[in-house]
Formats: structure tokens, sequence, C-alpha cells
């Protein structure tokens, strides 16, 4: 019985001693062994601790770069609703500009025409003889229709050359004459139809 004993307390023991040497070679002080168990568990424990570093890293420069992104995409949109905004305007500008214009030209064209009728209609005046008379007057843009008596062919001829001579008349052209008696008196009575240019402010240079 006491053999039997003995026996099993040296299985224990050497249980025992074997379990140690295990934790021993482990911690480093059973050579090689230990070494490349440390080694493997290093990279076990050692690898992902890595990589979750790296990646938290990683994550929070790219939320940097997300965030200068942000503010450089505020930035812009910001100067772009301000190149809206000047577009707009000019947008307006130029409408209001174009309405000022066609106002400046209709001006122009108005004070054209009346400038045109009244040169026209003081230079007829200015150039009839003293034995020749109206008696109408027609004044159209393009044009003017006359009629009227003149005592002599010789008077009538005095008159269209004294017309021919203003700039702003294109053509003078007789339409008509004809020998009439007129309050007891034979006269000559005449139409004329004179072309007027079209704009007097540039043929005078203004």
């Amino acid at each position: 019985m006491a053999r039997i004993n003995l026996l099993r307390d040296r299985g224990q023991e050497t249980k025992f001693d074997t379990e140690l040497l295990d934790i021993q070679g482990f911690s480093g002080g059973g050579g090689e062994g230990g070494l490349h168990s440390l080694f493997k568990l290093l990279f076990i424990f050692g690898f992902p601790l890595a990589l979750y570093v790296y990646q938290w890293g990683h994550l929070k420069s790219l939320n940097s770069q997300i965030s200068h992104l942000n503010v450089e995409l505020q930035k812009v949109q910001r100067e772009l609703t301000a190149e809206q905004e000047k577009v707009a305007k000019m947008k307006a500008h130029k409408k209001r500009l174009a309405d000022v214009n066609k106002k400046i030209e209709a001006i122009k064209k108005l004070s054209s025409e009346r400038l045109k009728a009244i040169k026209s209609l003081d230079f007829i005046q200015s150039q009839m003889p003293e034995k020749a008379w109206l008696t109408r007057l027609n004044y159209e843009p393009e044009k003017i229709s006359l009629d009227g008596y003149a005592v002599s062919e010789d008077v009538f001829s005095k008159l269209l050359k004294g017309l021919e001579q203003n700039p702003i008349f294109l053509s003078v052209v007789p339409e008509k004459i004809e020998e009439v008696v007129h309050e007891k008196l034979r006269v000559k009575r005449f139409q004329i139809e004179v072309l007027l240019q079209k704009d007097v402010l540039k043929k005078q240079g203004r």
C-alpha cells in the first residue's frame, strides 16, 4: 500500500513539474519554444491593436479632410451665390440700359422729325417769291406736298430753284403746272413734291 501511494505522489510531482516548465517556457525562460509562443501571442493581440490604431488615425485624417472640404464647399457656395446675384444685377442693369437706349433713340427720332419739319417749313417760307403763294401744304416724314399759285412761269421756276438749294431736300419734283384763271387773273397753278432726308441729325453731324 505504501509503495502504490508513493508512485501516485511521484506521478503528481511529474505532472506539476511539467506544467511549471510549460509556464516557464512561455514566459521566456524555456528557450526557443518560449520565444516562439511569446511572438505568437504578441502577433495575435498586437496586430489587431495596431490595425485599430491605424484605422482610427486614418479615420481621423479623413474626418479632418471632410471638414476642410465642407468649409471649402460652403465658401464656394457663398461665392457662387454672390456671383449669381451679380449676374442678376447685371441683367437688370442691361435691361434698364436697353430701355433707356430705346427712349433715347425715340427722343432722337422725334427730335430729328421735329427739327426736319421746322427747318423744312421755315426754308419753304423763306424761298417763296413775292408773286407766289401756297394753298395747301402736307407734311410727312419722308415728303412734303405743296399746292399753290404763281403769277408766271418765271416766278414758278424761281421757287423751284430756291427749294433745290436746301440740303435737307433730296429732290424737288414739279408734279403739275397749268394755267388757270384765279380771281380774274391768269396764273400758274402748281403741285410740287419734295422728298426729304431720313435723318437730319446725322446729315448735320450731330
